[in-house]
């Protein structure tokens, strides 16, 4: 979990068990084994939701068996993810028009029996068979005056307001008392902006399961029709304040719409400092996070701590260089703002993984990279800007790189999209080829110019070669060679005298 706003995804309709028609037809009471409240807590739990409105028909009695459904689980899971039960119910007021109360996750289940009796309710409660003697209006104003939120049910189908006598909803549209409003068919989202209202989603699921649905009807479960809610803490006053900003802070949802909550960048999760006596934690979010504090309080020293963690501290140049020198790893004892005890730890994101940056005033230059495995924590290879693609900017530095032309051109080539690491790898690659093809040329060159000189030394001796066969040929040769046999001839006649 991050610091911060996020979405959840609430159910702002949701039938519990309690209701007279759960697992049947909507409307229709079912006289069949229901399941359990755990189980039908589960279920909204394992679809991914973070929170409901038990809003039964009539009537507060689902709201504590839930609550105790929800605490039996997590004695057995400790691990359960957060989940937030808000009471609530689905009146029907006069005319039959069905009207949703969202009261605070904290407030008794008595307080939807306390609206019940305000809105002259006398039916069979959990059921919807009687209407209450307060009109729509009526039962928004009593919703309200208990601190809690009022949206007409499933407005554009039946038993829905828009369906209302047209004076009768001026007058509904006119007051303050209703916000929002359910709206089903996305088609009709213009009637509910046309008076104001903030329009939602719910399942109004009536089935722990789509398999379940009669033939006929929109297969509703937990998590297949949820309203998203952009709030630090779903809470009422976290609700409260979405329905104010519907256009950044309030989304219709169905089953298989893209998660708001995924990201695809990295972001830092924690920033962690250990200096002297003091040590101090800060948590940060996905999206745009404000340090906000006064002049020298400190919010500049935590972006150089994590330049310094990061291990960027290298790409500050000039007169900020200089202005920063205190939180280099190489600053002298007299200067620098940390010591040997000082001890930085990033924990950072990406990809679904959970990266850990650990820096130490005793070894300065380097910092720790650690992947959680699990419970555990495993040392990295690599250096710690290529793993942790984030890049530190300070005021000072900014306003210095806007006076260089080249600067803008150097921050898109240390981008990660732009990988010009691995291009300078592949060109450092490219040139040692071409060195070394260029060398074996070389050699190959003067293997050529050495051959080339053996070939002139043979085409001079087989010149000579044939100059003297050419010299056999002559009559003088011939002649001389006829003289030596002679004298030979007489020197052997001689000897054998």
């Amino acid at each position: 979990m991050y610091a911060g706003a996020r979405w959840w995804r609430l159910d702002i309709h949701a039938h519990s068990p309690a209701s007279f028609d759960y697992g049947g037809l909507e409307g229709k009471a079912n006289e069949e084994l229901k399941p359990s409240f755990k189980e039908w807590i589960k279920a909204y739990i394992e679809a991914g939701v973070d929170g409901i409105v038990v809003t039964d028909h009539n009537s507060h009695t689902g709201v504590d068996p839930a609550r105790e459904a929800l605490a039996q689980l997590r004695e057995e899971d400790h691990d359960l993810p957060p989940f937030v039960i808000f009471p609530g119910l689905e009146l029907t007021a006069s005319g039959g028009y069905h009207v949703l109360g969202i009261f605070a996750p904290e407030a008794d289940a008595e307080i939807v029996n306390k609206v019940l009796n305000l809105c002259a309710y006398s039916g069979t409660r959990g059921d919807s068979d009687e209407t209450a003697n307060k009109t729509v209006l009526d039962a928004a104003k009593a919703i309200v005056a208990e601190g809690g939120i009022c949206v007409p049910a499933h407005a554009d189908q039946s038993r829905g307001v828009f369906s209302m006598d047209p004076r009768e909803l001026h007058a509904l549209g006119s007051v303050d008392s209703v916000i929002a409003v359910e709206v089903i068919d996305d088609a009709n989202l213009g009637k509910a902006h046309q008076w104001g209202w903030v329009p939602v989603l719910g399942s109004d699921a009536h089935h722990l399961t789509t398999e379940g649905c009669p033939e006929g009807h929109e297969a509703k479960a937990p998590g297949t029709h949820l309203t998203l809610v952009k709030a630090e803490k779903l809470d009422l006053q976290g609700l409260r304040l979405a329905l104010t900003d519907p256009t950044e802070s309030v989304r219709r949802f169905r089953s298989g719409d893209e998660d708001p909550n995924r990201v695809e960048h990295g972001y830092i999760n924690r920033l962690s400092v250990v200096h002297g006596e003091a040590t101090e934690e800060y948590r940060f979010g996905p999206w745009m996070n404000c340090l906000i504090g006064g002049r020298g309080v400190g919010k500049s020293t935590l972006v150089e701590l994590i330049r310094l963690a990061l291990g960027r501290s290298h790409e500050l140049a000039g007169t900020v260089a200089e202005d920063l020198k205190r939180f280099e790893p190489t600053a002298d004892g007299s200067r620098r703002w940390w010591d040997e005890a000082t001890r930085i730890i990033v924990d950072y994101t990406r990809n679904d993984q959970l990266f850990r940056v650990t820096w130490s005033g005793n070894a300065p230059e380097s910092s720790a990279l650690e992947l959680q495995e699990g419970s555990s924590w495993q040392l990295q290879s690599g250096r710690i800007f290529d793993r942790i693609p984030i890049r530190v900017f300070s005021q000072k530095q900014i306003y210095d790189l806007a006076t260089s032309p080249q600067s803008f051109l150097t921050i898109l080539d240390d981008m990660p999209t732009v990988e010009k690491s691995a291009w300078d790898e592949e060109y450092e690659l490219r040139e040692l080829s071409f060195i070394g093809e260029r060398n074996k040329l070389r050699k190959l060159r003067a293997e050529a110019d050495k051959t080339d000189r053996i070939r002139g030394q043979l085409e001079e001796v087989q010149g000579r070669l044939k100059h003297l066969a050419e010299l056999r040929a002559t009559p003088q040769y011939q002649e001389l060679s006829a003289t030596e046999e002679r004298i030979r001839d007489a020197g052997a006649a001689e000897r054998q005298a």
